[in-house]
């Protein structure tokens, strides 16, 4: 029970310190919006990943996502949620968050 909770105060705290940073272009690319860029990878997208990383792409990160059934990563595509098929490729962009 306490490391749940310390995890969820710790991503609490990560997710309060990332602004919006970056927007896609048509072309896929990926421009700067005043903030550094922020890389976040998410690994598994269930109750709680998806929410988390819904919200991060909402916000406008570039976030690549894992699932171990790719459909329900997939579900992600919408937001911008870049899927992998598996956790190695998803963590292989020197991300600078891994959730």
């Amino acid at each position: 029970m306490h490391s749940t909770l310390l995890m969820l105060a710790s991503a609490a705290t990560v997710f309060a310190a990332l602004a919006p940073a970056a927007a896609a272009s048509d072309d896929g690319s990926f421009h700067q919006l005043g903030e550094a860029l922020v890389i976040i990878t998410v690994l598994g997208i269930g109750a709680m990943g998806f929410p988390m990383a819904r919200r991060l792409c909402e916000a406008g990160h570039v976030v690549h996502v894992w699932n171990r059934s790719r459909d329900k990563a997939e579900r992600l595509t919408p937001f911008g949620g870049i899927v992998h098929d598996n956790p190695a490729s998803a963590t292989s962009d020197q991300s600078d968050a891994i959730f």
